[in-house]
C-alpha cells in the first residue's frame, strides 16, 4: 500500500523539472480545464494522498490492537476482519490514487505543452475503468466487515446493530458492484468516455440513496421488534 501511494511523489520528483511553470490543476464534467495553477501544487495534491494513506495505517492499526486486546473471541475476529478489510481498501485506494495522477499529469504536460485546453478522451477512459475495479473490489469485502467508522456505509442507522450493518452493506455491496461492472462496459462501450464517468458518478449517487433508504428500513424493523442496539 505505501509503495503504491509513493508512486505520486516519485513521479512528481522525477519529471518536475520538466514540467510546464503552469499546469491544469481542474477539469469540468466535460473535461475541460477549469483552473491552471503553479506545478508546486502538485507537492500538495501528493501530501494528501499520503495523508489518506496515513489515516489508513493508523486505522489498520487500531483493529489490530483492538484484536490484540480483547477477549471476546467475536470482537477479536471482527476487529482482525476489519483490519484485513481496511488493508485491501488502502491497497486499492492507492493503486488507484497513483495510476490516475500518473496518466492525469501526463495528459496535463500534453495539455500544457500543447496549448489545448480539453482532456483526452483516453484518460477519461482510463478513470472510468479505475473506478468500475475499484467498485468491484470494495462491494465483494464490504458484507465482510463489522461495525466501524471508515469501511462501509456508515450512518446511524447502519450501526444501531450487528443487523443492520450487515443487510445495509450487503445490498450496497450488490449496487456498487454492478456499478463497478457497468463501468467497465460503458468505458468501452460509449464513444464519449466523459459520458460514461457521469453516467457512472450519477449510478453512484443513486446507490447511496437507495442504500439510505434501505438501511432505515431495517433499521426501523430492529428497532420496532425490541433489538438492542450494539
Amino acid at each position: 500500500m505505501w509503495i503504491l501511494s509513493l508512486i505520486p511523489a516519485a513521479f512528481t520528483l522525477l519529471v518536475y523539472n520538466s514540467l510546464p511553470e503552469i499546469m491544469p490543476m481542474h477539469y469540468d464534467s466535460s473535461g475541460t480545464v477549469d483552473r491552471w495553477g503553479n506545478k508546486s501544487e502538485l507537492f500538495v495534491i501528493v501530501g494528501v494522498f499520503l495523508m489518506v494513506m496515513l489515516y489508513i495505517t493508523v486505522q489498520i492499526r487500531g483493529f489490530e490492537n483492538k484484536a490484540e486486546k480483547t477477549d471476546d473471541e467475536k470482537a477479536r475476529a471482527g476487529y482482525t476482519n476489519n483490519a484485513k478489510v481496511t488493508t485491501i481498501v488502502g491497497l486499492v485506494s492507492s493503486a488507484f490514487m497513483a495510476v490516475i495522477y500518473v496518466f492525469i499529469n501526463l495528459e496535463g504536460m500534453r495539455i500544457a505543452n500543447e496549448g489545448t485546453n480539453v482532456i483526452s478522451m483516453d484518460v477519461t477512459r482510463i478513470l472510468c475503468i479505475g473506478l468500475g475495479i475499484m467498485f468491484i473490489v470494495l462491494g465483494n469485502y464490504m458484507p465482510k466487515t463489522r461495525i466501524n467508522s471508515i469501511v462501509g456505509v456508515r450512518c446511524a442507522w447502519t450501526r444501531y446493530n450487528d443487523v443492520t450493518w450487515s443487510k445495509s452493506n450487503r445490498f450496497a455491496s450488490y449496487l456498487i458492484v454492478a456499478v463497478g461492472a457497468l463501468a467497465i462496459v460503458l468505458a468501452f462501450a460509449l464513444p464519449n468516455a466523459m459520458h460514461a464517468l457521469i453516467i457512472t458518478s450519477i449510478l453512484t449517487l443513486l446507490t447511496g440513496v437507495l442504500t439510505i433508504i434501505y438501511a432505515y428500513r431495517i433499521y426501523k424493523e430492529e428497532s420496532n421488534s425490541g433489538k438492542e442496539q450494539d
